[in-house]
């Protein structure tokens, strides 16, 4: 495993060094892709080679090149765990390029991941608009209900829960509190609440 730290920090650097000629830094790309592909790096987790190669060619390539690999990652991964990485990447490269439109196109796009949806409805807070972000956590709610998500339903009742005391809404907080007693089938924790 410290091997695989050191190469991967070695491949950062030469990434960087501006004496590493532009044609060897894209031949390392090249042979970074085919590692990528290696089942040895995908099946076990020895670094993250998708990050590494993002790193890389953000380093390497103009941004474009690097929204073109994401793309490919994102319809390679679109079925995956983690496809939320890519997304929050790709959002981040094009708002490094001014293209915040075209990000929030990205975030419309994968609103649907609780990881992506949390970024939105915590900025909707921090912005004290907690009427959109209770309506985006509502969205949520439903969608983690047809899926049968139950974690992800608590999570965004936690966090309506924090919106009503942040709003001083005691009503609203008690019908959370009471949706979320029913959901977990009586825990004593939010009983305790409703109190």
């Amino acid at each position: 495993y410290a091997v695989c730290e050191i190469a991967e920090s070695l491949i950062k650097e030469a990434s960087r060094n501006l004496s590493v000629s532009a044609e060897r830094k894209r031949k390392l790309l090249n042979e970074l892709r085919e590692l990528m592909a290696s089942d040895v790096l995908q099946n076990y987790d020895y670094c993250d080679t998708n990050d590494l190669m993002i790193q890389v060619n953000l380093q390497i390539q103009n941004p474009d090149e690097t929204l073109n690999l994401l793309d490919e990652l994102l319809e390679e991964y679109h079925s995956s765990y983690n496809l939320y990485e890519f997304v929050l990447k790709k959002i981040h490269v094009l708002c490094s390029m001014g293209r915040q439109s075209d990000a929030r196109k990205v975030i419309s796009k994968y609103i649907h991941l609780p990881e992506i949806r949390v970024g939105e409805v915590e900025q909707l807070i921090v912005k004290h608009q907690y009427e959109q972000a209770l309506q985006m956590l509502d969205e949520g709610i439903q969608i983690a209900q047809k899926g049968n998500y139950s974690g992800t339903e608590l999570k965004w009742l936690q966090m309506k829960v924090d919106i009503y005391e942040k709003m001083n809404d005691k009503f609203s907080l008690i019908m959370c509190y009471r949706q979320m007693f029913v959901r977990e089938g009586g825990t004593l924790e939010y009983y305790h609440q409703l109190k």
